[in-house]
């Protein structure tokens, strides 16, 4: 991990960035000798994984229509009564 003063770090920002990218070392800012900020590469972004509707419309688009229909408890049925049919 680096340390730099504030003062010398304003004039090379684009450069103590590009260092942490390509190492992935820490730099330190420092106002007055004590830790201001750390400058850390930012973390690579997670996939998004698509919503269950976008994941059944692309299902349906591959494999066609689903044509069963479910039955889906009322709001009014208490979900402690609620069974799993795997359970024997």
């Amino acid at each position: 991990m680096r340390t730099i003063e504030l003062s010398e770090a304003k004039h090379c920002l684009p450069q103590l960035c590009e260092s942490v990218v390509q190492t992935g070392d820490l730099v330190v800012i420092l106002a007055d000798q004590e830790p201001l900020v750390t400058l850390a590469p930012a973390s690579k972004r997670k996939e998004v994984k698509p919503s269950v509707w976008e994941a059944r419309m692309r299902f349906e688009q591959e494999q066609g229509a689903l044509t069963e229909e479910f039955d889906i408890p009322s709001p009014s049925v208490d979900e402690s009564t609620w069974r799993n049919p795997l359970d024997a």
